[in-house]
């Protein structure tokens, strides 16, 4: 059974045109990988600019292996030279029942 993931990523001041071509290159290496299933990705913005990622592991054992995967791990460890993962609570939409982000396409 997959595991659907939301990923939050914060970038650095100035640094979100970066941080959109990692979400790219991060979406070709997990493509790539065969980690996932074929579920689009759904790609969102929270208010404060935080960028969201929204995909499905093909299963736990999958997501695990991701960190065995050195494409993977380079893109990660990229994202965080320029910028931050931000847990769920810091985010002002999930203080709601129902969150809203803006639609994005990256």
């Amino acid at each position: 059974m997959g595991i659907i993931v939301i990923a939050h990523y914060r970038p650095h001041e100035g640094q979100k045109e970066a941080f959109i071509d990692l979400i790219r290159e991060h979406q070709k290496a997990l493509r790539a990988s065969g980690l996932i299933t074929d579920r689009e990705f759904i790609e969102m913005e929270a208010s404060d600019g935080t960028l969201l990622e929204l995909f499905e592991w093909k299963s736990e054992e999958d997501s695990r292996a991701a960190h065995d995967n050195s494409a993977i791990q380079d893109v990660w460890r990229r994202m965080g030279e320029i910028g931050a993962f931000p847990v769920a609570n810091e985010l002002v939409e999930y203080q709601a029942p129902f969150s809203h982000f803006t639609p994005k396409e990256y």
